[in-house]
Protein backbone atom coordinates (compact mmCIF):
# COMPACT_ATOMS: atom_id res chain seq x y z
CA UNK A 1 0.00 0.00 0.00
CA UNK A 2 2.78 2.50 1.11
CA UNK A 3 4.71 1.65 -2.28
CA UNK A 4 1.24 2.19 -4.41
CA UNK A 5 1.34 5.88 -2.75
CA UNK A 6 4.77 6.22 -2.95
CA UNK A 7 4.76 5.97 -7.16
CA UNK A 8 1.20 7.75 -7.47
CA UNK A 9 3.07 10.97 -5.37
CA UNK A 10 5.73 10.65 -7.83
CA UNK A 11 3.91 10.50 -10.77
CA UNK A 12 1.68 13.58 -9.51
CA UNK A 13 4.98 15.57 -9.13
CA UNK A 14 4.88 15.72 -12.78
CA UNK A 15 1.40 17.40 -13.60
CA UNK A 16 1.72 20.78 -14.63
CA UNK A 17 0.15 23.49 -12.42
CA UNK A 18 -2.09 26.13 -13.17
CA UNK A 19 -2.34 28.97 -11.36
CA UNK A 20 -4.03 32.19 -11.54
CA UNK A 21 -2.20 35.65 -10.99
CA UNK A 22 -3.64 37.56 -8.89
CA UNK A 23 -4.09 41.44 -10.14
CA UNK A 24 -0.51 42.91 -8.96
CA UNK A 25 -0.31 45.67 -6.77
CA UNK A 26 1.43 48.74 -8.57
CA UNK A 27 4.72 49.22 -6.76
CA UNK A 28 7.62 51.74 -7.55
CA UNK A 29 10.73 50.35 -7.80
CA UNK A 30 14.09 52.78 -7.75
CA UNK A 31 17.75 51.99 -8.46
CA UNK A 32 19.86 54.41 -7.97
CA UNK A 33 23.29 56.14 -6.91
CA UNK A 34 24.85 58.87 -6.23
CA UNK A 35 29.26 58.47 -5.69
CA UNK A 36 32.22 61.46 -5.78
CA UNK A 37 32.88 60.35 -9.27
CA UNK A 38 31.66 62.46 -12.13
CA UNK A 39 29.87 59.73 -14.60
CA UNK A 40 28.58 57.33 -12.57
CA UNK A 41 25.22 59.15 -11.15
CA UNK A 42 21.98 57.91 -11.95
CA UNK A 43 18.33 56.80 -11.14
CA UNK A 44 15.92 54.24 -12.39
CA UNK A 45 12.00 54.24 -12.16
CA UNK A 46 9.86 51.44 -13.06
CA UNK A 47 6.99 49.43 -11.53
CA UNK A 48 6.99 45.46 -9.89
CA UNK A 49 5.07 43.52 -12.55
CA UNK A 50 2.97 40.23 -12.74
CA UNK A 51 4.16 36.76 -12.88
CA UNK A 52 3.00 36.29 -16.18
CA UNK A 53 4.35 39.66 -17.35
CA UNK A 54 7.50 39.87 -19.13
CA UNK A 55 8.82 43.22 -18.44
CA UNK A 56 8.81 46.02 -15.66
CA UNK A 57 6.89 49.41 -17.10
CA UNK A 58 8.80 52.74 -16.04
CA UNK A 59 8.10 55.52 -14.41
CA UNK A 60 8.90 58.26 -17.21
CA UNK A 61 7.99 62.12 -16.95
CA UNK A 62 9.05 62.06 -12.68
CA UNK A 63 11.01 65.33 -10.93
CA UNK A 64 13.94 63.96 -9.47
CA UNK A 65 16.78 65.63 -7.32
CA UNK A 66 18.99 65.31 -4.60
CA UNK A 67 19.83 67.54 -1.46
CA UNK A 68 22.96 67.61 0.57
CA UNK A 69 22.97 68.70 4.29
CA UNK A 70 23.94 72.13 3.23
CA UNK A 71 20.53 72.72 1.30
CA UNK A 72 22.46 72.26 -2.01
CA UNK A 73 20.49 70.54 -4.95
CA UNK A 74 21.31 68.31 -7.99
CA UNK A 75 18.59 68.07 -10.51
CA UNK A 76 18.30 64.69 -12.58
CA UNK A 77 16.99 65.05 -15.62
CA UNK A 78 14.88 61.79 -17.52
CA UNK A 79 17.84 60.88 -20.01
CA UNK A 80 15.41 58.01 -21.66
CA UNK A 81 12.35 56.32 -20.60
CA UNK A 82 12.57 55.85 -16.54
CA UNK A 83 16.18 56.93 -16.50
CA UNK A 84 17.49 60.25 -14.61
CA UNK A 85 21.46 61.61 -14.71
CA UNK A 86 22.24 64.80 -13.72
CA UNK A 87 24.91 66.91 -15.68
CA UNK A 88 27.86 64.64 -16.69
CA UNK A 89 30.69 66.39 -14.30
CA UNK A 90 28.09 66.27 -11.48
CA UNK A 91 29.31 64.14 -8.62
CA UNK A 92 29.09 64.24 -4.50
CA UNK A 93 31.48 65.09 -2.24
CA UNK A 94 33.06 62.89 0.57
CA UNK A 95 31.91 63.39 4.07
CA UNK A 96 28.61 65.40 3.03
CA UNK A 97 25.51 63.52 3.55
CA UNK A 98 22.51 63.50 0.69
CA UNK A 99 18.36 62.49 0.05
CA UNK A 100 16.96 61.49 -2.93
CA UNK A 101 13.74 63.32 -3.54
CA UNK A 102 11.39 61.79 -6.59
CA UNK A 103 7.76 63.15 -7.09
CA UNK A 104 6.05 61.02 -9.82
CA UNK A 105 3.90 62.13 -13.08
CA UNK A 106 1.02 61.04 -10.68
CA UNK A 107 1.62 63.37 -7.54
CA UNK A 108 2.83 60.54 -5.57
CA UNK A 109 6.09 61.96 -3.37
CA UNK A 110 9.76 59.68 -2.18
CA UNK A 111 12.24 60.96 0.02
CA UNK A 112 14.92 58.49 1.12
CA UNK A 113 17.09 58.25 4.43
CA UNK A 114 19.77 60.95 4.63
CA UNK A 115 23.01 58.82 3.89
CA UNK A 116 26.73 59.81 4.25
CA UNK A 117 29.28 59.64 1.40
CA UNK A 118 31.74 57.79 2.84
CA UNK A 119 35.54 57.88 1.96
CA UNK A 120 37.18 54.85 0.66
CA UNK A 121 41.03 53.52 0.98
CA UNK A 122 43.63 52.80 -1.89
CA UNK A 123 43.19 49.83 -3.65
CA UNK A 124 45.54 47.22 -4.52
CA UNK A 125 45.34 44.39 -7.20
CA UNK A 126 47.12 41.13 -7.34
CA UNK A 127 47.21 37.68 -8.29
CA UNK A 128 48.69 34.10 -6.92
CA UNK A 129 49.16 31.30 -8.16
CA UNK A 130 47.65 28.43 -6.22
CA UNK A 131 45.27 25.30 -6.38
CA UNK A 132 41.23 25.85 -6.29
CA UNK A 133 38.68 23.49 -6.62
CA UNK A 134 37.82 22.20 -9.83
CA UNK A 135 34.22 23.27 -12.23
CA UNK A 136 35.06 20.27 -14.18
CA UNK A 137 36.09 17.03 -11.47
CA UNK A 138 36.11 16.60 -8.00
CA UNK A 139 39.78 17.44 -7.55
CA UNK A 140 41.97 20.08 -7.93
CA UNK A 141 43.22 23.09 -11.02
CA UNK A 142 45.95 25.07 -10.56
CA UNK A 143 45.63 28.70 -11.54
CA UNK A 144 45.90 32.55 -10.57
CA UNK A 145 43.66 33.74 -7.99
CA UNK A 146 43.13 37.08 -8.70
CA UNK A 147 42.82 39.46 -5.44
CA UNK A 148 41.71 42.84 -4.22
CA UNK A 149 43.04 44.75 -1.41
CA UNK A 150 41.49 48.15 0.36
CA UNK A 151 42.93 49.72 2.79
CA UNK A 152 40.25 51.41 5.41
CA UNK A 153 40.17 54.80 6.17
CA UNK A 154 39.14 54.98 9.85
CA UNK A 155 40.17 52.43 11.95
CA UNK A 156 37.30 52.94 14.71
CA UNK A 157 34.69 52.21 12.19
CA UNK A 158 33.30 48.76 10.42
CA UNK A 159 33.80 49.21 6.27
CA UNK A 160 31.20 47.86 3.73
CA UNK A 161 32.05 47.72 -0.06
CA UNK A 162 29.61 47.00 -3.28
CA UNK A 163 32.75 46.02 -5.92
CA UNK A 164 33.14 45.51 -9.29
CA UNK A 165 35.33 44.56 -12.14
CA UNK A 166 35.93 44.31 -15.57
CA UNK A 167 38.31 42.28 -17.97
CA UNK A 168 40.47 42.97 -20.87
CA UNK A 169 42.99 40.90 -22.59
CA UNK A 170 44.80 40.05 -25.35
CA UNK A 171 44.60 37.50 -28.01
CA UNK A 172 46.92 36.78 -31.58
CA UNK A 173 45.56 34.91 -34.61
CA UNK A 174 48.61 33.38 -35.33
CA UNK A 175 47.54 32.01 -39.06
CA UNK A 176 47.59 35.08 -41.27
CA UNK A 177 44.79 35.20 -44.05
CA UNK A 178 45.96 35.12 -47.64
CA UNK A 179 43.03 34.49 -49.23
CA UNK A 180 38.95 35.55 -49.70
CA UNK A 181 36.43 33.58 -50.75
CA UNK A 182 33.04 35.51 -51.85
CA UNK A 183 29.92 32.98 -51.61
CA UNK A 184 28.10 35.59 -53.98
CA UNK A 185 29.96 34.73 -57.39
CA UNK A 186 32.27 31.88 -56.07
CA UNK A 187 35.82 33.85 -56.55
CA UNK A 188 38.70 33.12 -54.87
CA UNK A 189 41.18 36.17 -54.49
CA UNK A 190 44.82 36.27 -52.93
CA UNK A 191 45.38 38.46 -50.14
CA UNK A 192 48.14 41.34 -51.44
CA UNK A 193 51.36 40.83 -49.67
CA UNK A 194 51.52 44.16 -48.27
CA UNK A 195 48.43 43.90 -46.69
CA UNK A 196 48.73 39.78 -44.63
CA UNK A 197 48.48 40.29 -41.25
CA UNK A 198 51.35 38.35 -39.41
CA UNK A 199 50.21 37.43 -35.85
CA UNK A 200 47.19 39.41 -35.83
CA UNK A 201 46.25 41.39 -32.49
CA UNK A 202 43.15 41.60 -30.67
CA UNK A 203 41.61 42.89 -27.18
CA UNK A 204 38.52 41.19 -25.84
CA UNK A 205 36.51 43.41 -23.21
CA UNK A 206 34.17 41.70 -20.83
CA UNK A 207 32.24 44.51 -18.87
CA UNK A 208 31.69 44.42 -15.01
CA UNK A 209 30.37 41.13 -13.88
CA UNK A 210 26.60 41.47 -13.13
CA UNK A 211 27.04 39.40 -9.92
CA UNK A 212 26.20 41.19 -6.38
CA UNK A 213 29.54 41.00 -4.99
CA UNK A 214 29.90 42.66 -1.58
CA UNK A 215 32.29 42.41 1.30
CA UNK A 216 32.61 43.42 5.30
CA UNK A 217 35.16 44.47 7.72
CA UNK A 218 32.95 43.39 10.40
CA UNK A 219 34.40 40.58 13.11
CA UNK A 220 37.83 41.79 12.26
CA UNK A 221 40.42 43.78 14.25
CA UNK A 222 41.09 46.58 12.11
CA UNK A 223 39.08 48.29 8.91
CA UNK A 224 41.33 46.97 6.19
CA UNK A 225 39.87 44.75 3.95
CA UNK A 226 42.08 41.78 2.43
CA UNK A 227 42.43 39.06 -0.22
CA UNK A 228 38.90 39.46 -1.61
CA UNK A 229 38.46 37.01 -4.25
CA UNK A 230 37.94 38.70 -7.63
CA UNK A 231 38.47 35.58 -10.61
CA UNK A 232 40.03 32.53 -10.66
CA UNK A 233 42.00 31.70 -14.41
CA UNK A 234 43.35 28.51 -14.99
CA UNK A 235 45.62 27.66 -17.85
CA UNK A 236 43.02 26.31 -20.02
CA UNK A 237 41.74 30.18 -20.28
CA UNK A 238 42.63 32.19 -22.59
CA UNK A 239 43.06 35.39 -20.92
CA UNK A 240 46.83 34.76 -19.41
CA UNK A 241 48.15 33.82 -22.64
CA UNK A 242 49.59 37.63 -23.40
CA UNK A 243 48.55 40.12 -21.46
CA UNK A 244 45.46 40.37 -19.03
CA UNK A 245 43.62 43.63 -17.17
CA UNK A 246 41.09 43.40 -14.94
CA UNK A 247 39.39 46.69 -13.32
CA UNK A 248 38.46 47.05 -9.62
CA UNK A 249 35.87 49.56 -9.05
CA UNK A 250 35.15 49.64 -4.69
CA UNK A 251 31.62 51.12 -3.79
CA UNK A 252 32.14 52.06 0.05
CA UNK A 253 28.17 51.67 1.63
CA UNK A 254 26.68 52.26 4.66
CA UNK A 255 25.86 49.04 6.90
CA UNK A 256 22.62 49.48 6.12
CA UNK A 257 23.40 49.41 2.53
CA UNK A 258 25.56 45.99 3.14
CA UNK A 259 22.58 44.31 4.94
CA UNK A 260 20.04 45.09 1.96
CA UNK A 261 22.74 43.62 -0.77
CA UNK A 262 23.13 40.58 1.15
CA UNK A 263 19.45 39.27 1.63
CA UNK A 264 18.96 40.52 -1.27
CA UNK A 265 22.13 38.17 -2.69
CA UNK A 266 20.86 35.31 -0.50
CA UNK A 267 17.65 35.41 -1.53
CA UNK A 268 18.46 35.69 -5.23
CA UNK A 269 20.97 32.61 -4.61
CA UNK A 270 18.57 30.41 -2.60
CA UNK A 271 15.24 30.84 -5.02
CA UNK A 272 15.58 28.25 -7.39
CA UNK A 273 12.18 26.74 -6.60
CA UNK A 274 8.95 27.42 -4.74
CA UNK A 275 10.57 25.29 -2.55
CA UNK A 276 13.08 26.91 -1.54
CA UNK A 277 13.67 29.19 1.48
CA UNK A 278 11.94 32.99 0.60
CA UNK A 279 13.16 36.27 2.28
CA UNK A 280 10.06 37.78 0.81
CA UNK A 281 10.42 41.88 0.12
CA UNK A 282 12.93 43.88 0.09
CA UNK A 283 12.09 46.85 1.23
CA UNK A 284 15.36 49.33 0.92
CA UNK A 285 15.65 53.33 2.49
CA UNK A 286 12.80 54.60 0.17
CA UNK A 287 9.69 56.09 1.20
CA UNK A 288 6.33 57.64 0.35
CA UNK A 289 5.95 60.67 1.79
CA UNK A 290 1.78 61.24 1.05
CA UNK A 291 1.03 57.36 2.11
CA UNK A 292 3.77 55.34 4.26
CA UNK A 293 2.14 52.47 4.31
CA UNK A 294 2.43 51.83 0.61
CA UNK A 295 5.91 49.55 -0.69
CA UNK A 296 8.26 50.95 -2.00
CA UNK A 297 10.86 48.77 -3.59
CA UNK A 298 15.06 49.08 -4.07
CA UNK A 299 17.75 51.19 -2.84
CA UNK A 300 19.41 54.69 -3.13
CA UNK A 301 23.01 53.86 -2.95
CA UNK A 302 25.36 56.78 -1.50
CA UNK A 303 28.95 55.56 -2.14
CA UNK A 304 32.59 56.93 -1.86
CA UNK A 305 34.26 55.14 -5.19
CA UNK A 306 37.84 54.41 -5.89
CA UNK A 307 38.72 52.65 -9.19
CA UNK A 308 42.10 51.15 -10.68
CA UNK A 309 43.36 48.68 -13.13
CA UNK A 310 46.50 46.84 -13.54
CA UNK A 311 47.75 44.69 -16.12
CA UNK A 312 49.67 41.52 -15.81
CA UNK A 313 51.38 40.10 -18.15
CA UNK A 314 50.63 35.96 -18.76
CA UNK A 315 54.19 34.45 -17.75
CA UNK A 316 54.50 36.20 -14.63
CA UNK A 317 53.50 33.50 -12.97
CA UNK A 318 55.57 30.79 -15.38
CA UNK A 319 58.59 30.11 -12.61
CA UNK A 320 55.78 28.93 -10.03
CA UNK A 321 54.63 26.71 -12.31
CA UNK A 322 51.66 28.52 -14.12
CA UNK A 323 51.88 27.47 -17.97
CA UNK A 324 49.15 28.82 -19.84
CA UNK A 325 47.70 27.10 -22.86
CA UNK A 326 44.64 28.71 -24.03
CA UNK A 327 43.25 25.22 -24.71
CA UNK A 328 39.34 26.66 -24.87
CA UNK A 329 40.67 29.17 -27.24
CA UNK A 330 43.30 26.88 -29.13
CA UNK A 331 41.60 23.42 -29.39
CA UNK A 332 40.36 23.78 -32.29
CA UNK A 333 43.67 25.87 -33.78
CA UNK A 334 45.55 23.37 -36.15
CA UNK A 335 46.09 23.39 -39.73
CA UNK A 336 44.51 21.16 -42.29
CA UNK A 337 47.25 19.85 -44.83
CA UNK A 338 45.44 16.81 -46.24
CA UNK A 339 42.92 18.01 -48.42
CA UNK A 340 44.41 19.18 -51.22
CA UNK A 341 48.33 20.51 -52.61
CA UNK A 342 47.91 22.88 -55.78
CA UNK A 343 46.45 25.74 -57.41
CA UNK A 344 43.84 28.17 -56.70
CA UNK A 345 41.32 26.04 -59.49
CA UNK A 346 42.07 23.09 -57.36
CA UNK A 347 41.01 24.91 -54.16
CA UNK A 348 37.88 27.04 -55.89
CA UNK A 349 36.83 23.39 -56.91
CA UNK A 350 37.03 21.99 -53.56
CA UNK A 351 35.16 24.67 -52.17
CA UNK A 352 31.99 24.63 -55.16
CA UNK A 353 32.02 20.46 -54.00
CA UNK A 354 31.80 21.16 -50.12
CA UNK A 355 34.64 19.66 -49.26
CA UNK A 356 36.08 22.21 -47.13
CA UNK A 357 33.41 23.76 -44.76
CA UNK A 358 33.68 27.82 -45.65
CA UNK A 359 31.12 28.95 -42.95
CA UNK A 360 33.77 28.04 -40.53
CA UNK A 361 36.73 27.49 -41.96
CA UNK A 362 37.18 31.40 -44.60
CA UNK A 363 40.83 31.91 -44.04
CA UNK A 364 43.96 30.77 -45.41
CA UNK A 365 47.07 29.59 -45.13
CA UNK A 366 49.72 29.18 -48.31
CA UNK A 367 53.16 28.52 -48.57
CA UNK A 368 55.79 26.71 -50.61
CA UNK A 369 56.04 26.90 -54.53
CA UNK A 370 53.91 25.94 -56.05
CA UNK A 371 51.57 26.90 -53.07
CA UNK A 372 50.62 24.19 -50.45
CA UNK A 373 47.17 24.97 -49.64
CA UNK A 374 46.40 24.98 -45.51
CA UNK A 375 43.33 25.87 -44.05
CA UNK A 376 42.18 26.22 -40.01
CA UNK A 377 39.42 27.27 -38.11
CA UNK A 378 38.39 30.65 -38.79
CA UNK A 379 38.77 32.29 -35.36
CA UNK A 380 42.12 30.95 -35.43
CA UNK A 381 43.02 33.27 -38.66
CA UNK A 382 41.13 36.21 -37.87
CA UNK A 383 40.59 37.20 -33.85
CA UNK A 384 38.07 40.09 -35.26
CA UNK A 385 35.23 37.55 -35.18
CA UNK A 386 35.24 37.44 -31.52
CA UNK A 387 37.29 40.38 -30.36
CA UNK A 388 37.87 44.09 -31.57
CA UNK A 389 41.35 44.85 -33.07
CA UNK A 390 41.20 48.19 -31.46
CA UNK A 391 43.92 48.46 -29.07
CA UNK A 392 42.59 50.04 -25.57
CA UNK A 393 43.99 53.63 -24.20
CA UNK A 394 45.72 51.81 -21.36
CA UNK A 395 47.18 49.12 -23.31
CA UNK A 396 51.15 48.62 -23.36
CA UNK A 397 53.15 47.68 -26.26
Amino acid sequence: MRRNFLLLLLLSCIEPYDFEVAKPIKVLVVDGSLTNVPGLQYVKLSYSYALDQDSASVSSGAQVCITDDLGNTIEYLETRAGYYEPDEDSHGTTGRKYQLSIRTADGEEYLSSMDELLPTGELTIYGRYEEFASENSAGFDAGVQFYVDVNGTDENKIHNYRIQYGEDFQVNANYPKVATWNPEDSTLKWVSKDSIVYYQRCYRNRPSQNSLEIATTSGQINSDLKEFPLRQVDPTRPELLIKYSTTVTTFRISSEAYQYYKDLKENNESAGSFFDRQKGTFVGNIQNIDNPENLVLGYFEVAGVVRKFEIFEGNQWGEEGYKPTGWAFTKDCFLHIDTLAGNFSDLRNAILAEEIDMVNNNVWYATGLPPLILWAPLRCTDCTTFASPEKPDFWPD
